[in-house]
């Protein structure tokens, strides 16, 4: 290991499934988090403990349309079914002060794009001033695919520089400083982050994210 594997978040600030469980009696926000995700291929017809974090009343888990029960939520507790994998879509319905609301999570395809979500995109051009860049990979229904293990290679022209790579893997050994100018992680669950630092000069910047057999994405960044 290079880090703890402890805490609600990792390295990268990715929330872990724990995180929703602090989350949801700890504010007043309404949280409704299922865990984990639904993509176990190789595993159908075996059971697989599914998690309901919430701070709702009651809580209802349907699979692909067929209820499988309705659970009072424990206070500080969470709740807890068994569910025999079949893929599809694995919803969650709550009830809390007379009020409802639902969340889903459904089976992924194969990846077919790399997904990119910027904090900003318009920097300081001081040499300080910087933005962090979340890298996933979706199918072709857009949905991220949390299992994927994709390399992702980083380039970036113009003034601005990346100064770091993650993936939030406590077991990962590969470099978050490149020193060499071929920038590249794999993705863990899921995801991966760039951080990327203004340069002093006023311009726009071409951001491009890449994988073998995967649609590239690309963004501007503007330094002011």
């Amino acid at each position: 290991n290079v880090n703890s594997h402890f805490g609600v978040m990792d390295v990268c600030g990715f929330p872990k499934n724990i995180y929703y469980y602090y989350k949801s009696w700890w504010t007043n926000e309404d949280v409704l988090h299922i865990s984990p995700h639904w993509n176990w291929q190789g595993k159908e017809n075996q059971p697989i403990d599914v998690w309901v974090n919430s701070n709702a009343d009651k809580i209802e888990l349907v699979l692909n349309g067929k209820s499988l029960g309705i659970k009072t939520m424990p206070r500080n507790g969470h709740l807890q079914w068994s569910v025999p994998y079949t893929k599809g879509i694995l919803k969650a319905n709550a009830w809390k002060d007379n009020r409802s609301f639902s969340k889903e999570i459904s089976t992924t395809g194969n990846p077919v794009s790399v997904k990119i979500d910027c904090i900003k995109t318009v920097l300081k051009a001081d040499g300080k001033d910087a933005t962090v860049i979340n890298i996933s990979v979706v199918d072709n229904k857009g949905n991220e695919v949390p299992v994927a293990n994709n390399q992702i290679r980083f380039k970036l022209e113009g003034s601005a520089e990346i100064i770091g790579v993650g993936n939030g893997d406590p077991s990962d050994h590969d470099a978050d400083i490149c020193s060499d100018g071929n920038w590249q992680r794999h993705l863990f669950n899921g995801k991966a982050q760039i951080i990327i630092q203004a340069g002093k000069k006023i311009g726009e910047c071409k951001f491009t994210a890449s994988s073998d057999g995967l649609k590239d994405a690309e963004m501007m960044i503007n330094c002011r």
